[in-house]
């Protein structure tokens, strides 16, 4: 059977949100995205859809030219590189392509990430921060099923997941610009 690439970024923005999840966390990554290739050109989250405000939001395609990454320079990020199968890996562009041929139907559950920091699970219809986005997208695919116990997902649950190995660790956007160099 054929294996395909899948790339789990973490990132550690600055933002005012971020600061408050890192301190609550304790953890130094606070933001997951998923890219289907290795050069980020294809990175889908649950996140800004404009950069400078941080009420709108929801499910985005990063926008190297004009996101949050064009804004925000020297962002830390892991990037790791996973192994699927072929049939895993069609089955998460089958859901990615969904919510983004619908991306203004579904919003960024703010609530359940409050109630994350707290110990609550907060889930809504339509609605996912970015690491209950990936759980949701790795569980719908056949990928991984999360233990019931632990619902509430933080992004550094996706830190050397399953098969995965870091291939990155550095900034953000000398990660790209190495990528583009090498085309």
């Amino acid at each position: 059977m054929e294996r395909k690439k899948i790339y789990i970024v973490l990132t550690s923005t600055r933002t005012i949100l971020a600061r408050a999840i890192k301190l609550c966390a304790k953890e130094t990554y606070n933001h997951v995205s998923i890219s289907l290739d290795k050069e980020l050109n294809e990175m889908y989250c649950f996140g800004r859809r404009s950069p400078r405000n941080p009420f709108i939001a929801g499910f985005i395609k990063e926008d190297w030219d004009k996101g949050f990454y064009a804004v925000y320079k020297n962002i830390p990020c892991l990037v790791y590189e996973c192994e699927v199968d072929d049939e895993v890996y069609n089955n998460i562009k089958g859901i990615i392509e969904y919510f983004y041929s619908n991306k203004f139907s579904y919003k960024f559950n703010i609530i359940g990430l409050v109630g994350n920091g707290i110990g609550l699970d907060i889930q809504r219809k339509n609605r996912y921060y970015c690491a209950e986005f990936l759980s949701y997208l790795f569980e719908e695919s056949g990928f991984y099923s999360f233990n019931e116990a632990h619902t509430r997902r933080r992004p550094m649950d996706y830190k050397e997941f399953l098969n995965s190995k870091l291939i990155y660790n550095g900034y953000i956007s000398e990660y790209k610009h190495k990528c583009e160099q090498l085309i």
